[in-house]
Parts: structure tokens; C-alpha cells; sequence
């Protein structure tokens, strides 16, 4: 008896923790950085595969890790630069800091900025579609 309530207060507990988080967080991201009081924005392509994750912020190619609703990723510009990653994940939203040190900068320049991502939905499958336009309206 003491296992089952045991078991039933475990999925209580964490039944609105596993809600908040996607199955996988792999997909396409829209960033939204706030640098220096201006938005800028990032493609991040995910790729997940158990806790590790891979992929692509931009043009730069990263790598970095989830644990829970925790990640952490690192994105290495070929030439000098990176972008570090410290982010929570709640449903399709993921928030909080990157780290940019641009190309040619030293690393005392490198600024924490705010962000939120949010998933960009998959592109439709199947053939084009044709839709045939009849105005109603002339001006």
C-alpha cells in the first residue's frame, strides 16, 4: 500500500514538470536576443539525442547538453567567436542568457544578454497547393 501512495505522489509531483517539457527538443528555433536594448534574431537548429544535443545557432556549430529543463550550449564561430548558452526550457519557449564574443573582440567584451526562443512549427509535407484567388473588391 505504502508503494502505491509513494508511486501516485512521484507522478503528482512531477506530472506538471514533464507537461512544461517537450519530448524532444529537436526542431527549428526562432531567437530573440535582446542586445543592447535592440532585438536580433537567431535560427538555432536542435538536434537531440538523450541529453546531448547538436546542431547549428546561425551559421555557428554547436554543442551542449539538458538535464531536466536545464541546458547548456556552446556555439564556436570557425573564425574567433562564440556564443554560450545558459537556458531553461518550459513548453515550447526556451529563456535566458547568451554569452557573445564576437570575432576580434578579447574576452572582457563578452556580455551576458537576456533571449527567448520559441519553436518554429514543422514545414507542411506533401505537394505544393494551388489556391486560386477571385478578388471580390475593386478600388
Amino acid at each position: 500500500m505504502r508503494r502505491i501512495a509513494l508511486t501516485l505522489l512521484t507522478a503528482a509531483l512531477t506530472a506538471p514538470l514533464a507537461a512544461q517539457q517537450p519530448a524532444t527538443l529537436t526542431g527549428t528555433w526562432l531567437i530573440n536576443l535582446d542586445y543592447l536594448g535592440a532585438p536580433i534574431y537567431w535560427r538555432l537548429h536542435l538536434t537531440d539525442t538523450a541529453s546531448h544535443l547538436t546542431g547549428m545557432l546561425d551559421t555557428d556549430p554547436l554543442d551542449g547538453t539538458h538535464t531536466g529543463n536545464h541546458i547548456k550550449l556552446l556555439a564556436k564561430d570557425p573564425k574567433s567567436g562564440y556564443e554560450d548558452i545558459d537556458a531553461t526550457v518550459s513548453g515550447n519557449t526556451i529563456s535566458g542568457t547568451l554569452v557573445w564574443l564576437q570575432e576580434g573582440d578579447t574576452p572582457d567584451k563578452a556580455a551576458p544578454h537576456s533571449f527567448t526562443a520559441t519553436r518554429q512549427p514543422e514545414p507542411r509535407t506533401g505537394p505544393p497547393q494551388r489556391v486560386e484567388f477571385t478578388p471580390t473588391q475593386f478600388y
